[in-house]
């Protein structure tokens, strides 16, 4: 026997009756309220991980019917906007159309679960909008009673800055510090760059730049090395010097976004 799914007019019409707005979502946070109440289960939802992570939008303002406003502006939700202006006397303009979308999701460390809490519309994720942003996100785990015991974001100079503000230390003078404290609880924060991200990162300077100094005494890893490598294979009958190393690798920028690619 076949089951028909429902009409996407009648999803969308069900979907339209939760308040899905930009900022931090206290139907989400009640959910967590009611886990961590929840006795042995509750224990599950004790500790956790905030990743906080940016995606680039389709610029668009569309008309939402059921809530009779446009969407698609900037709007970093109330938590966040109060934060801003508390702290750097910033507010953000209604009018600006906005260019990408911040998540803010939580991540258990001791249940297999991962939940986004909130995310904000914004033109470009600015290490204030970002410092608010992940304040606002500890403010709402701490009322719930819930430890953050790292927060994750990619190695932008933006996401750098950011743990710079929060209190964490990544200069590469002195002794570095990738630790912030929470200012609401108290405890220790990790101040984590995704190391994938990284790799990336590495990756395209090394293709940007052409070479890295490897050490004092001038070695040298070269990109042109790598094309060397997979040029040779190729004159080889196919039979790779290199491990795993194909011409996906080296020429990338169609699936630059691939992170089998970067490692």
């Amino acid at each position: 026997h076949f089951v028909d799914l429902p009409k996407p007019r009648v999803v969308r019409r069900w979907s339209s009756r939760f308040d899905a707005s930009p900022g931090f979502h206290d139907e989400v946070m009640d959910y967590l309220k009611h886990m961590m109440e929840d006795g042995d289960r509750g224990r599950l939802y004790e500790h956790c991980v905030l990743t906080v992570d940016a995606m680039k939008l389709a610029e668009a303002v569309v008309y939402l019917k059921s809530q009779r406003v446009d969407f698609g502006h900037v709007d970093l939700g109330s938590d966040i906007s109060e934060l801003l202006k508390a702290e750097f006397d910033e507010t953000t303009p209604p009018e600006l159309v906005a260019k990408e979308v911040v998540v803010y999701m939580v991540v258990g460390l001791h249940g297999n679960w991962k939940i986004p809490i909130g995310y904000t519309l914004d033109t470009t994720s600015t290490a204030e909008h970002l410092y608010c942003g992940i304040k606002a996100a500890l403010k709402r785990l701490s009322d719930v009673n819930m430890r953050c015991w790292c927060v994750t974001m990619d190695g932008t100079d933006a996401n750098r800055c950011t743990f710079g503000k929060l209190g964490a230390d990544f200069t590469q003078r002195g002794d570095r510090n990738p630790f912030f404290t929470n200012p609401f609880t108290g405890h220790r924060v990790i101040a984590h760059l995704d190391y994938i991200h990284m790799f990336k990162n590495v990756r395209n300077n090394l293709h940007n730049d052409k070479f890295f100094y490897w050490d004092a005494a001038g070695g040298k890893v070269r990109w042109d090395l790598l094309k060397t490598l997979v040029e040779s294979s190729a004159a080889h009958g196919g039979h790779r010097l290199a491990h795993k190393l194909t011409w996906r690798h080296v020429d990338y920028f169609c699936d630059r976004q691939k992170v089998n690619l970067a490692l």
